[in-house]
């Protein structure tokens, strides 16, 4: 469970969640998949992405590229975060800051009235320099109301400023460091690691952190992709979601497996003879399912 600051002085909208399904022969048909517009985000990413087109939180930077591995800037997490929690904005509003373009003034009026974020001084935002790890961990923690114990943490390159927020990160799942001793804190950090922190955070927590309900993801996972299953197999592969439950069923019986965090899933069967349908469910933590193929 999240652990949350105990007062919550913000109100937002929450959000659903999903799982999937497909149903497949011996031999399975091609799995149709809705195909993403973006041809740089790949298996990594392509669950969060998705999750933030398709509750209008951001686009692409071109109708084909997310800028995955884009370092992003200042004012476009401040954007991107006031439209993640589905603040409400209004257009008139000015934030205090004089280097802030007008398409961001009214977010950023928002999250400095919440109290989320602050300016590099008084009337410098500093918004077209990008944001690192250890700034988007403040910004999250805040606006979220996590707390962490910065005694777990195992970092050595993340000073007293930091720590709090950090240890909330990874105390409530959202993210790891680069290695075992460093979280990259003063890293840029990249569209697609910033999404993954979005996504986490509001299919975990939601976006009202003092009531959240029963947040989640509204976006249906994409079917697996099982690979075809000869008379003398003993096992359906195949690939899906990373860490989503895969369920074999023949007949009226089920077998069982986990997809790895590669991607990848082996499930042990008995042969089966040809023509044998086989359904094939793979499962994620909100219990939705897709359309079968």
């Amino acid at each position: 469970m999240p652990t949350k600051k105990t007062n919550s002085h913000r109100q937002f909208v929450a959000l659903a969640t999903s799982a999937s399904l497909v149903a497949v022969s011996l031999v399975p048909a091609q799995t149709a998949q809705a195909q993403s517009p973006f041809t740089d985000v790949g298996d990594r990413y392509e669950k969060a992405v998705d999750y933030l087109v398709a509750n209008n939180i951001t686009d692409g930077i071109t109708s084909t590229q997310f800028g995955t591995l884009d370092s992003i800037v200042r004012v476009d997490a401040a954007v991107l975060l006031a439209q993640a929690l589905k603040a409400k904005i209004n257009p008139a509003d000015k934030s205090t800051f004089t280097d802030v373009p007008q398409r961001a003034q009214s977010h950023l009026a928002f999250l400095q009235k919440e109290g989320i974020v602050f300016g590099k001084t008084g009337t410098s935002f500093d918004s077209f320099n990008h944001i690192t790890r250890g700034e988007v961990a403040l910004i999250l923690a805040e606006a979220f109301e996590l707390e962490g114990n910065p005694k777990n943490l195992g970092f050595t390159d993340v000073s007293s400023r930091y720590e709090k927020a950090v240890a909330a990160l990874l105390e409530n799942g959202v993210t790891v460091g680069k290695t075992e001793t460093s979280f990259g804190t003063e890293d840029p950090i990249t569209r697609g690691e910033y999404a993954i922190f979005l996504y986490k955070l509001l299919t975990t927590v939601g976006t009202d952190p003092g009531n959240p309900g029963n947040p989640g993801d509204s976006i249906i996972p994409k079917p697996p992709a099982v690979n075809p299953v000869d008379n003398d197999d003993a096992v359906v592969t195949g690939k899906g979601e990373a860490g989503t439950d895969v369920t074999v069923t023949i007949g009226d019986k089920e077998y069982t497996g986990t997809v790895d965090k590669d991607g990848n899933f082996e499930v042990e069967v008995p042969v089966q003879e040809t023509g044998t349908e086989i359904k094939v469910v793979v499962t994620d933590k909100a219990g939705n399912a897709s359309d079968p193929t």
